[in-house]
């Protein structure tokens, strides 16, 4: 079945819900000022989502893999694919570390095995059950999690202090520079992953849509986020390490009301499956395109095996995580999701592929 650019839509939007477990990053450069980075990350997005959409009208229902091959040829495409190929997978295995880190935060007897397994393995079974599988959980889930939020928020506002966002805009650019370069390098343009579900969508060119209505939607959310964590808890944003996890656990409604954090904690992780699943799916995509094979079992099986086993063993401990996701990781997202795919645009252009397919 094919994946309509609703559905498609706010699953994007729901593959950036999931940056919430990011926030703390940004906070670390910006405090008070962190909702300015949020703002010209969803700005600077925009361009590169204008980029993606020129792309997709200029080859049409063709995915990502097939694009390089056609700008770059066979083996420089095939090339550009693999390193493609190893991002994607490189994002399954940060991505289920980072929620084996909230679910051992939240059940720290529990080992990190147990729940990367647990995670995988689920994943994988959604990977088998196809792309428009994936995307209908899409509107449902980002529904229930806008509803959670909005209800939140409702509840804290007697512990609301607006002054906590003063004094505004007292930072050097450079750290205004290097948050808005987090949040558009990790979670807002990482939804250029869409770019394999194309040929699976009803309009073979709705690809811009599809990344719009998710970075419209999905940064909005964001923003509500960082603002309400900002009013909510001030300077101590610095010191915990879940921050939006520790304000849902502020709410208590007349000791009727309490421990709310755990539906919290069920929304994250429902957010979490499907973005760890469009990955997963994106990775076993281009893998079976790159080497030419319409069984994806056993790619399912060997890409979960090895999203554990890396997984596991790439971080030694929690702050080496926290110090590649703040420093190394927006450098490294950048070149596949900012300056390929730019590149891969000029070169088009410049051989004139965009007027050929015309």
């Amino acid at each position: 079945m094919k994946i309509s650019v609703k559905q498609a839509g706010y699953t994007a939007a729901a593959f950036i819900f999931t940056s919430a477990l990011l926030t703390k990053g940004v906070y670390m450069y910006l405090r008070q000022d962190s909702w300015v980075a949020v703002i010209l990350s969803f700005l600077v997005s925009l361009i590169f989502v204008y980029i993606y959409a020129t792309l997709n009208k200029w080859f049409p229902s063709k995915s990502l893999i097939e694009i390089n091959e056609a700008v770059f040829g066979k083996i420089i495409g095939k090339i550009i694919s693999a390193g493609y190929l190893f991002y994607f997978f490189t994002l399954i295995i940060l991505n289920a570390r980072d929620i084996s880190g909230f679910v051992g935060y939240i059940l720290p007897t529990t080992p990190y095995v147990v729940i990367m397994v647990a995670f995988i393995y689920t994943c994988s079974w959604a990977v088998r059950k196809g792309a428009w599988n994936i995307a209908s959980y899409g509107p449902l889930i980002v529904f229930v999690s806008l509803f959670v939020i909005m209800l939140n928020g409702l509840f804290l506002i007697n512990d609301i202090e607006l002054n906590r966002l003063a004094p505004a805009f007292t930072f050097p650019p450079i750290k205004y520079i290097a948050g808005t370069h987090l949040l558009t390098a990790l979670p807002l343009c990482e939804i250029f992953v869409f770019f394999m579900f194309v040929p699976y969508l009803q309009k073979a060119d709705g690809l811009g849509k599809v990344l719009f209505r998710g970075l419209t939607v999905g940064a909005a959310a964001l923003l509500f986020i960082v603002i309400r964590d900002i009013v909510i808890l001030g300077d101590t944003l610095l010191i915990l390490s879940q921050p939006t996890y520790s304000v849902i656990r502020l709410i208590d409604v007349g000791d009727i009301l309490t421990r709310v954090e755990i539906l919290y904690a069920g929304i994250l992780i429902s957010l979490m499956f499907i973005k760890i699943s469009v990955l997963y799916y994106a990775t076993i995509t281009a893998a079976a395109r790159l080497v030419k094979t319409s069984s994806h079992d056993y790619l399912i099986r060997i890409t979960g095996a090895l999203a554990v086993i890396f997984g596991l063993s790439v971080f030694s401990a929690e702050y080496e995580h926290m110090d590649w996701t703040n420093r190394a990781a927006p450098i490294y997202s950048s070149f596949f999701i900012m300056l390929l795919p730019l590149l891969t645009l000029g070169t088009a252009a410049i051989r004139g592929l965009n007027r050929k397919n015309k």
